[in-house]
């Protein structure tokens, strides 16, 4: 997966999910979401947990201080919405022309 530039609630921010780490990982198990594929199958169905773990990444990756998986607060439709209409873009910030 590319990176992705989601704008949600007036905010620009970038994705990754191919660089959580283990910690994330071990992170996002013991809030309830128990695998990688779990994961990416609870964000296409909108599993709120799956959302809140992506919705967590996201604010992390983006320098967000002290943000903790288990007190994460956001408007899951809303965020779906705007993680299906994020675009891909290159590592480097350039648009990926696949997108």
């Amino acid at each position: 997966m590319a990176v992705l530039d989601i704008t949600y609630e007036g905010k620009s921010y970038l994705l990754d999910l191919e660089d959580m780490d283990t910690d994330e990982a071990r992170a996002m198990e013991r809030f309830g979401v128990p695998s990688l594929k779990a994961l990416t199958e609870g964000v296409a169905e909108g599993s709120v947990d799956a959302l809140t773990v992506v919705y967590w990444l996201m604010l992390k990756q983006n320098g967000e201080p002290g943000v903790r998986l288990e007190r994460v607060k956001f408007k899951p439709i809303k965020f779906l919405q705007a993680f299906g209409s994020a675009k891909t873009v290159k590592p480097e910030g350039g648009e990926d022309p696949k997108a």
